[in-house]
């Protein structure tokens, strides 16, 4: 029962701030950016298990390189508005390329990369984790919100996103893997644009949308021993499709 609560609350934090990205992200029109940054930080992974194994700091800090590297390269595409969704598109299969490449030469290297990236188990976060994540977002969220409203910071807004945004995926990806974090970013997001719910209560609408369908999926996969990450995977964007061929034309 303490596995299924963890999992539950992770969730619903999980859900909380990334849906705040993912509004964002669908308003600039720009899909692809949180898998695009999230595989340069599987390419600092893959860097970091092929030259230090399972180092966690290392690994954290070529991660966070990576990372900014790709945000600083998608901020620039984003700024010129040129063909900017289609070399997001080319920066994350450059990014997972190179990490095939690297991981090649890595012994074991693929394997453990695949169980970071791409299968992690939401049922599996510890107390521990739960408790970092709910401060790590919880002060992310602060000092973004803070940058956003300050005169000050606001003309420096679109970098800071993009920072706040790649410091938010280190640790989303390493905790419940790329695709959970691609299906809960954009499908509440884009149900609330589908479902014309107004501007100010968007964050709202999406995190209790989103968290109801993670506890439904995580109920489901716990008591039907399925993969619990594939079932939030597919059911945020089975209803997501469903939702949107109900209603888009209603608009």
């Amino acid at each position: 029962m303490e596995i299924l609560i963890n999992s539950i609350l992770i969730s619903i934090i999980l859900v909380f701030l990334h849906s705040y990205f993912g509004l964002e992200i669908i308003k600039r029109g720009i899909i692809f950016t949180d898998i695009a940054i999230g595989q340069f930080i599987g390419l600092g992974i893959a860097f970091s298990l092929l030259f230090f194994n399972e180092n966690s700091i290392l690994s954290f800090i070529f991660s966070l390189i990576f990372g900014l590297i790709g945000s600083l390269m998608i901020y620039i595409v984003d700024k010129n508005k040129v063909y900017n969704e289609a070399l997001i598109g080319i920066l994350y299969a450059f990014s997972f390329s190179l990490s095939i490449l690297v991981l090649s030469k890595s012994v074991q290297g693929a394997e453990k990369f695949l169980n970071i990236i791409a299968t992690s188990d939401i049922l599996f976060v510890s107390k521990n984790m739960l408790i970092f994540t709910f401060i790590y977002y919880l002060i992310l969220y602060g000092l973004i919100s803070y940058f956003r409203s300050h005169n000050f910071f606001k003309k420096y807004y679109d970098i800071l996103f993009f920072i706040f945004f790649c410091l938010v995926l280190i640790n989303s990806v390493k905790l419940v893997g790329v695709f959970v974090v691609f299906s809960i970013l954009l499908s509440p997001a884009i149900v609330s644009y589908i479902l014309k719910i107004k501007d100010e209560n968007k964050l709202i609408f999406a995190t209790i949308y989103g968290s109801l369908v993670n506890i439904i999926s995580i109920v489901l996969s716990y008591f039907l021993d399925f993969p619990t990450s594939a079932t939030i995977v597919f059911l945020q964007t089975l209803l997501a499709i469903l939702i949107y061929f109900l209603f888009i034309n209603k608009r």
